[in-house]
């Protein structure tokens, strides 16, 4: 059993409106990503600030745990807040999310009894493309932001 967690949160300074909801190939992005993916877990919600404008898709809303902490608090809120040990954390911004690699990670999740599985291209680490294990990775994270340290690979290097 995994638990799917799509992170909608944050300002959209690049884009300039919410980023779940810009359209793409006639649908939301967020519609999009959940098109892809839904299969993937028993659990399915986001974590958001934008309570009002996503709750027409029917999925569990949560709010930041701790507010203002960015995209790293959403992914502590997904981790506090999941009902499963396994999580897909993904973004809602990636219209092509790819199911066979999230799958594949959840395979080595399992087979090399690992904590985690993060992609990593030239351009660095995925951690919203990725699968976790809950428990072990909710306090790093939390010591990360309880220092100030906001940036999505602060805590890496703990774990």
């Amino acid at each position: 059993m995994r638990t799917l967690v799509i992170q909608a949160g944050g300002k959209s300074r690049r884009m300039g409106q919410n980023k779940a909801l810009i359209p793409f190939c006639g649908k939301p992005l967020i519609e999009r990503v959940l098109q892809r993916i839904s299969g993937l877990a028993d659990e399915i919600f986001t974590t958001t600030d934008f309570l009002g404008k996503l709750k027409y898709l029917g999925l569990p809303l949560n709010t930041d745990i701790l507010p203002g902490k960015g995209a790293l608090g959403g992914l502590y809120t997904g981790l506090a807040t999941a009902s499963n040990s396994e999580l897909i954390v993904m973004a809602c911004d990636m219209p092509f999310v790819n199911p066979g690699l999230l799958l594949a990670e959840c395979d080595l999740l399992f087979i090399n009894q690992t904590d985690a599985v993060i992609p990593v291209s030239p351009l660095g680490n995925e951690p919203f493309h990725a699968v976790y294990r809950r428990e072990n990775y909710l306090t790093a994270v939390r010591r990360a932001l309880d220092a100030g340290q906001l940036r999505l690979s602060s805590w890496l290097s703990e774990v």
